[in-house]
């Protein structure tokens, strides 16, 4: 099978404490990724065919030979996205904005774009989720440097039960501060957003506020409101559809290698799919969690392109093999 995206969890190391993150963010493994693997990781991942690599964490920025990485990804004529929340580690472990210079470097490196997390319009939306004081404030003056680096930009945005309401104001920031889109992700219940359950997500009645609340940004608002395949069942969009096992996957800080990020922490899905154990042309073909999702998504019927009406948890197939993992 031609692997077109990887996302590469380079580091769990984090500043962050985000209630709603699925890498458990924080401190960093014993086991984490040397570079001689990483670079050997992504050599496969070009003998299979990847096109883009988007390196995240934990917090990307904060591994040490993050420049050589993007350097080496450019030299195989692989594009280079970083997942980020525009807080890094400064001076005595002191949480800072990432400087321009910094963002000159990686611009330099090859990176072709910078993913910033944005949970909400103000500091107490933002930081209450993030879990760290000041990270909107270095947020914004992260967003300015990489503008002032000349890199492009997105922004990632995940709805839950504390922020789905504010996002009109998050797009009239986005707007405000020169950005042209911004991407709706949906919450999955994994990582330490499974502790926090029953805090974050939307009840029936939200979802269908929710709904109107992007039907309406997406016919008035000028900026690019893009609503992925996980959120079909809204019926939004149409045409979309889940490409889980088909195309992409994603590979933790420790190894193990899943066919969707949703998918990290599907316990049924860890047998043979440690990227330290086995290569990669060999999991994404032959271990369980990639076979059973092309299984599901490759018979082009309605889970390809779901609209949750069959009842699997709303049109997200990682949503229903968390939950159907649950209720055992």
């Amino acid at each position: 099978m031609i692997l077109k995206d990887l996302t590469l969890e380079i580091t769990r190391k984090c500043p962050m404490k985000c209630v709603l993150c699925s890498s458990n963010g924080g401190d960093p493994l014993p086991n984490e990724f040397s570079l001689s693997e990483l670079k050997d990781i992504i050599n496969q991942a070009k003998s299979m065919g990847v096109a883009e690599i988007s390196l995240s964490g934990g917090e990307p920025l904060t591994y040490p030979y993050i420049v050589d990485i993007c350097e080496h990804i450019t030299k195989l004529n692989i594009d280079s996205f970083i997942y980020t929340s525009g807080n890094v580690f400064g001076k005595s472990e002191h949480v800072s904005p990432v400087s321009k210079s910094y963002f000159l470097k990686l611009k330099t490196a090859g990176v072709k774009k910078i993913v910033f997390s944005l949970y909400g319009s103000n500091p107490q939306i933002h930081d209450n989720i993030t879990g760290r004081p000041k990270s909107f404030e270095n947020l914004m003056k992260s967003i300015k440097n990489a503008q002032k680096a000349c890199l492009s930009i997105d922004i990632h945005f995940v709805p839950v039960r504390e922020n789905f309401r504010d996002l009109p104001a998050i797009v009239s920031l986005v707007k405000r501060i020169g950005l042209k889109s911004i991407h709706i992700l949906r919450f999955v219940p994994q990582g330490r957003g499974a502790q926090y359950k029953d805090r974050l997500d939307l009840r029936p009645d939200e979802v269908l506020e929710l709904r109107e609340i992007l039907n309406e940004l997406t016919n008035k608002s000028d900026i690019t409101i893009d609503v992925g395949a996980h959120y079909n069942y809204l019926g939004l969009v149409s045409g979309t559809h889940c490409t889980a096992g088909m195309g992409k996957a994603a590979i933790r800080p420790d190894g193990f290698m899943f066919p969707c990020v949703g998918m990290k922490w599907i316990k049924s899905f860890m047998n043979r799919n440690n990227v330290k154990d086995n290569r990669l042309e060999y999991i994404v073909n032959k271990s369980y969690g990639f076979t059973v999702s092309r299984d599901i998504l490759s018979k082009g019927g309605p889970c390809r392109y779901c609209t949750g009406d069959c009842g699997h948890n709303n049109g997200c197939i990682a949503q229903w093999f968390i939950r159907s993992e649950t209720v055992r």
